[in-house]
């Protein structure tokens, strides 16, 4: 597939340089495009952009300058005509290239994921959507470069200064795998506090725990909900707005020392795609838990 693309490309930069010699059409010099592939290590999509810079060659008739119709251009739009149109109208084999091209090869991996993250977050509702979760995730495996791994999302929305737990916000968080449920506010509340002291005395950056140890766990209590579930290697991203904790996205492998602190690196540039999203979710959920209070609250009885 990447083969035909690159063809289709360098025909197309064959007729940029004849339309811009012989028809003045401002076709640039420099062309860019980006094709994903498949690493043969990981099995994982990686991106590469394919940047031709075309300055330093010119075009010639390899005879007589060939009749060139002038709706090769559409006055109207500015438009040129198709790629098939254009070979049966002007035959490249009557025309000559010569001089040099420079071809840079670039991994653009990260730009593409990150583009890619802000148009699924984008239309995301909930993250209890799993067709775009599984895209996240696949995202996040990508972005990071371990097929392994999961994700998870933990939100932390409050209603009368309670949090509040829901399965339609928690179905995909890892701390609450083996939590499911809540007696009380009170203890819903316990649970989501005790996870906030690692990101405490103003440390607002993501946490790795390369393997989960029983120290790890005697410091922080509800790391052992996390290795209930298997998982022995750990990050932990704070998703917060204006100082407030709106959720943590969670990164977890069951491999000891598969997660690494450069990880954190790779994926920081997406964390405030998260905490937009995780924000628009908690306006949606407000909304929704307050017009249910209301519907459900007695009707108010004159004295």
């Amino acid at each position: 597939m990447i083969g035909e693309d690159l063809t289709k490309e360098k025909i197309m930069n064959a007729y940029g340089l004849i339309l811009r010699k012989y028809f003045n059409y401002p076709s640039p010099e420099i062309i860019s495009s980006v094709y994903p592939y498949a690493d043969p290590v990981s099995g994982l999509t990686k991106y590469m952009e394919l940047e031709l810079d075309t300055k330093f060659v010119d075009v010639k008739p390899l005879h007589e300058l060939p009749l060139m119709p002038e709706n090769v251009i559409c006055h109207r739009t500015n438009r040129i005509m198709s790629l098939e149109q254009l070979r049966e109208t002007i035959p490249l084999d009557q025309f000559v290239f010569e001089g040099m091209a420079i071809v840079r090869i670039n991994d653009v991996t990260e730009k593409e994921i990150i583009s890619q993250i802000k148009n699924s977050l984008l239309r995301i509702n909930a993250f209890s959507d799993t067709s775009v979760y599984s895209s996240l995730q696949e995202h996040i495996q990508n972005l990071i470069g371990i097929r392994e791994i999961k994700i998870g999302i933990t939100p932390f929305f409050k209603v009368n200064d309670h949090f509040v737990f829901s399965e339609l916000h928690n179905s995909n968080s890892l701390l609450y795998k083996e939590f499911r449920g809540c007696d009380s506010a009170d203890e819903c509340d316990e649970v989501t506090d005790c996870s906030f002291p690692v990101f405490s005395n103003g440390h607002d950056h993501p946490v790795v725990f390369e393997t989960l140890t029983d120290e790890d766990v005697k410091t922080f209590k509800y790391l052992d909900l996390y290795r209930k579930t298997g998982i022995k290697s750990l990050i932990l991203c704070p998703l917060k707005k204006e100082g407030e904790m709106l959720g943590i996205l969670e990164i977890a492998s069951e491999k000891e020392h598969d997660l690494k602190h450069y990880h954190i690196g790779r994926i920081r540039s997406a964390l405030p795609l998260f905490t937009l999203a995780l924000e628009k979710a908690r306006r949606a959920s407000t909304t929704r838990w307050t017009g249910s209070s209301r519907k459900n609250s007695p009707p108010y009885s004159p004295p």
